[in-house]
Formats: structure tokens, sequence, C-alpha cells
């Protein structure tokens, strides 16, 4: 057995290293599937016996094993030090987690599957033994010390992975501990977050290539969330000139980095405001400072993706497409959701209306213009948030009963307050109006709708009353009146094509009433001309 096997063997019996690489072997490579079922039960069953610890802690150790069988045992022992833990004696704890670094250590170059189950494993143990038993500074500072007498080549990717999946799995539900412990080690990991960004910022400076960077990136933006900008020993301006950071605004312009890089700044972003409340910590406004121009900087390259999107979807008139650009759809959903992360996080400061906001809105007018669904959808927050902070106090979205707005008494003369409410509407009213329009444009059916399979009608659906809503809360700002203005173009111009001898388009039509009815929570207690012209 092995440092940590305490002897006794399970009544299942005799399931030594020679039966699992069999059976492994049989699951992988048999071609007859009742073998196959077969082996995988008696895997199942063994992963849950005791004698499952010895046997791949060995099998890990051998370096003549097959990759399924170190990666098939890696596993094992992640599972079996988050779920079963107990069945260790105290006295093995130490033994434990030295043969997990050595077994870490020693896949540094091998296989990175391998190597994240053996950190996960490291990582599971940390939240099972508690703070002290790590010594002066918990699990990290050891995993830090017990690191620093490896050789680089073998350290780094070892310490870049646990620093990796520290922060990801100090709240998971799958260690097997109390709620109140779990909740115990996430705040002693938060409260190391200075000491990983120092260690980040070490292995950032050993680095040799962007699949390096790009991890210390990844780790970087999970430590930025798990501390929730409370553990951070940095101020504003250290933090806007700390090489981790530098790093993920010049990644941004990385194709190899760009994903991670968009992970990380969108974490950054947060760490500036309060996260309950969206008030900015006015310490942070340098790094404010940095963070919003690099993100604005990316519209020009949002843009060309769009035309090049409507372009490839057949839209009409000619779209120049020749630029130095050529970003795929992930890559403009992390432009997308880096410009939805300003404008909401800086809800407040966005709301004030002053020039200087313009540019984070009119990102969200592209997002919300942009021809794929999935990607302008990340806009709504943005505009409901927006649309909520310019409602007038007390002013409801819907009547208590959901048909109507309810009955406002004669509105009392204007304070200051007020003033200042109105002064910020017909600044954004432009910008929503904007969205009107082309919000109306997508909840048309297309020509192919009658092709269209059981699943995509449902989506469509689904699409409409998002896009209803957003109707909603912009004819809260912008007026029913105007809205329906806006809204009733597409009929007033069917109606004068019909007259001219063009045939019906009933889908226009039918696109028209929609938007009406989803507005009609705005619509005044007396008569409306243009509801009246419409009937």
């Amino acid at each position: 057995g092995g440092a940590y096997d305490r002897g006794r063997r399970s009544p299942r019996a005799a399931m030594s290293q020679p039966q699992l690489l069999s059976a492994l072997s049989a699951l992988y490579h048999h071609e007859d599937p009742k073998v196959k079922d077969e082996a995988d039960r008696w895997l199942e069953a063994w992963q849950q016996s005791v004698e499952a610890w010895s046997v791949s802690d060995s099998v890990l150790h051998d370096n003549a094993s097959p990759m399924e069988a170190q990666y098939f045992c890696a596993q094992t022992l992640r599972t079996k030090v988050q779920r079963d833990f107990e069945e260790l004696p105290e006295s093995a704890m130490d033994s434990l987690r030295q043969s997990l670094l050595t077994l870490l250590i020693k896949h540094s170059t091998g296989a990175p599957p391998v190597r994240t189950q053996l950190c996960l494993a490291l990582a599971a143990m940390s939240v099972h033994v508690p703070s002290p038993l790590w010594g002066a500074g918990g699990a990290l500072a050891w995993f830090g010390g017990e690191m620093s007498s490896v050789a680089p080549a073998a350290a780094l990717p070892c310490l870049l992975e646990l620093l990796t999946v520290l922060p990801q799995e100090a709240n998971s539900p799958k260690v097997a501990v109390r709620p109140e412990r779990r909740r115990q080690h996430a705040a002693e990991l938060a409260a190391s977050t200075g000491l990983a960004l120092e260690m980040l910022t070490s292995c950032l400076g050993a680095a040799t290539g962007d699949r390096t960077k790009e991890q210390a990136l990844e780790a970087f933006g999970s430590w930025l969330k798990l501390s929730g900008g409370k553990h951070l020993p940095l101020d504003g301006p250290s933090l806007a000139a700390h090489p981790l950071t530098t790093t993920a605004l010049a990644g941004l312009l990385s194709a190899d980095m760009f994903h991670a890089s968009v992970d990380a700044v969108c974490e950054l972003i947060w760490v500036t405001v309060d996260p309950d409340t969206a008030i900015i910590n006015d310490a942070m406004m340098p790094l404010i400072q940095v963070l919003v121009p690099s993100v604005m900087r990316l519209r020009p390259r949002f843009a060309v993706a769009a035309r090049r999107l409507a372009a490839d979807g057949g839209a009409d008139g000619a779209v120049d497409t020749t630029d130095d650009f050529d970003d795929d759809e992930d890559t403009s959903k992390g432009m997308a959701r880096l410009f939805a992360e300003v404008g909401e996080a800086y809800i407040y400061l966005v709301a004030s209306g002053t020039p200087e906001v313009l540019p984070p809105v009119e990102a969200m007018l592209e997002v919300a213009t942009y021809p794929d669904f999935s990607i302008a959808s990340i806009s709504f927050l943005f505009w409901a948030k927006l649309a909520k902070q310019l409602r007038a106090r007390g002013q409801p979205r819907r009547g208590a009963d959901g048909s109507k707005f309810s009955a406002a008494p004669p509105p009392p003369p204007p304070d200051a307050a007020e003033l200042e409410r109105q002064r910020r509407v017909e600044f954004f009213k432009p910008a929503f109006e904007k969205l009107v329009v082309q919000t109306r444009g997508r909840l048309r059916y297309p020509v192919s709708w009658a092709t269209w399979s059981r699943e995509e009608h449902m989506d469509f659906r689904r699409q409409r009353a998002d896009l209803a809503d957003m109707l909603e809360d912009a004819a809260g700002v912008v007026g029913f009146g105007r809205t329906l203005a806006l809204l009733l173009e597409p009929l007033h111009r069917l109606s004068a094509d019909v007259a001219a001898g063009q045939p019906f388009d009933w889908r226009a039509a039918e696109a028209a009433l929609f938007c009406v009815r989803s507005v009609a929570y705005h619509a005044p207690h007396g008569p409306e001309q243009q509801l009246l012209g419409l009937l």
C-alpha cells in the first residue's frame, strides 16, 4: 500500500493494480459492449473502495502506466479527497499532502489533464485541512514554499495550475465539508489574495510564451472575483500600473490571450465598484481611467465584425469588409461583454448624462444592433438598468394589477432633482429612440419562418418576449407618443405601398402591431390620436 493506505482491504477484495489496468483496458479498448459495461461497473465500485487511495498513488508513481490509467487514477484521487477524506486517519494528512505534491511535480511536463486533477485534489485538501495546520500563511504559502525548492521549469506549470484552481474551487459544493467550513475556507483564501498576486507576478516574469501569460491572467481574474475587491493590498494607481493589469489590457489585442484578458478585465472593472450597490470606489478612479479607454478602443473591431456578419447574412447594400480585423463570433461576444460590463458597473456614472458617457452608451447601441441575437441580448440588462435610473422617483413600471400604469395624482411642481432627471431623460432620448428603431426590425418574422422547426419557433418567441421588455423600458424614457410614432412608421410605409399597388406584407403589419401591444402599458388614460388613427 501507499503512504496513506490504512492497510485494511475492502470486501470487494483483490482489487489490485493489475486488475485495475485490465479493467481500464477493457473499458477503452474491448469491442464487446457487455464487457465494457462490466468493466465500467467494476471501476465505479473500485473508486469507492479504500484500496483506491494506495493503488491510484502507485499507478501514478509508475512511469510505465498508460495514459488512460494515469488520468483515471488522478481523477480517482481527486474524488476521494473531495468526498472520502474522512476514510483516512489524521496521521495520514502529511503523507497524503506530500505524495500529491510529489505526483504533481512528477507530472509537471506531462498531460495537462492529469496535472489539473492533482491540483484539484490539493485544492480540495486545502478545504478539509484548517489553515493553521498548513503553517503561517495557510495553504497558499505552503504551496509557494514547497515550489520554491523545485526547478523553475517544473514549478511554473504546477504553481500556475494551483493558483488557478484554488480560487475557482473555494466555494465548490463538491468538497464534502460543512457549509461553515466552506465559508471559512473561502474567507481564508480571499485574505491571501495579496500573496496570490505576488506569486502570479513572479510567474508572469518567468513566462516564455502567451500560453503561460494566458493562464496567469485566468488565475488573476479568479482571485479578483474571489476577493470581491475587499482583500486587495493595492490601491487604484498601483493596480492600474500592475504588471498583471497591463498584461490583461495588452492581451485584448492578442488572438491567443484575448479571452483570458476579457475575463481578467471584467473582474478588474468590478473591483472598482461595490459589487452589491455599483457605487464607485473613488480610490479606484485611476484604474477606471485606464480600463474604460482600453475597452472603448475595441469599438472599431466590433463594428467591423458586425458589418462582416451582416454581409455574410445577405444584408442589403454593399458592405466594405477590407480591414485589418478578422474576429470570430466568440471574440465579438467577448467585446460585447466588455462593453456591457463597463455600462453596468458604472451605471450611476453613465446615468449622470454628461458628454463623457456617450462612448459607452454608443458602444451598447452597437451591441444592441449586432446581427446575432445572442450577442445583441448582452446589452439588454444595461438598457433596463439605465431606464430604471431615468424613471421618475416613485414612478411604477406597471400597475399593481400588472396590466397598466396606476393612475397618479397631478404631479407637484418640479423641484431641482426632478428638473435634473428631466435633463438626463432628454440627454438619453436619442439613444433610446435608436434602440426602438432597431428593436422593431428584429421583431419581424423572417422570410424563412415557414421552414422553421418547433425549437426555432420557440426560440423566436422567447426573443420577442425579451425585445418586448426592452421596448417597454425604452418607452418609459422616450414617452408613449414618440415611441408609438416610431413603431408605426413601418405600418405607414406598408399602407402607402399597398395604396401604390404593391402586395400586402403581413409580416411587417404583424411586427408593428406586436410592438404597439408591447408598449400598451404606457398608453395614456385619455384619447390618443395615433391609436385612434390606427383603429
